[in-house]
């Protein structure tokens, strides 16, 4: 733990998986988990990962998961928890853009309900390059349909040592789709 707070860490990014199958130990972890990254002074993302399930229901899913972030910010004090993400990479998952928007703006309406919309902000994207229609594909979709709620984007792009100019390719991509 003490190394991770030497560490003095800006942004820390914690997956949350699917509410309903969590067990007591995990949610503990969690929490543990989250309260050390509060402690070491990072701005926290939480990001909620599993956003397919058989029985798609985005207002029950992102009622528990908001109900978790209001424990973490209101009765533990976690005022760190300053960032919500709907699934990582969800253009290469079996999300479809429609399920996206669904999921985000059922978070956002948890979080204005619960008035922690100002305290926790909406990241949408966490795009890769590859899978699910391509990431301007994704990244379009979520300006022209999204803007409304969502208050930063988010692409990924990997460093591979061995291949400078794909790196140095993708954030010039990156930067000319978002201006």
């Amino acid at each position: 733990e003490q190394k991770v707070k030497d560490l003095e860490p800006q942004l820390v990014r914690i997956f949350f998986h699917e509410i309903d199958e969590l067990d007591p130990d995990k949610l503990a972890s969690f929490v543990e988990t989250v309260e050390l990254a509060h402690q070491a002074g990072a701005t926290i993302n939480i990001t909620y990962t599993t956003a397919t399930r058989a029985k798609f229901q985005p207002a029950l899913f992102m009622g528990q998961f908001a109900a978790i972030l209001e424990d973490l910010v209101r009765t533990r004090g976690f005022t760190n928890v300053r960032w919500v993400t709907i699934q990582n990479e969800p253009n290469s998952t079996l999300v479809t853009l429609a399920q996206y928007e669904a999921l985000n703006r059922a978070i956002h309406a948890q979080l204005v309900a619960r008035g922690l919309r100002d305290q926790i902000g909406i990241m949408a994207g966490d795009l890769v390059e590859a899978g699910g229609g391509g990431h301007r594909v994704w990244m379009q979709y979520i300006a022209a349909n999204m803007s409304d709620i969502v208050d930063a984007y988010s692409e990924h792009i990997y460093w591979n040592y061995w291949d400078i100019p794909r790196m140095e390719f993708r954030l010039r991509d990156v930067a000319r789709m978002m201006i």
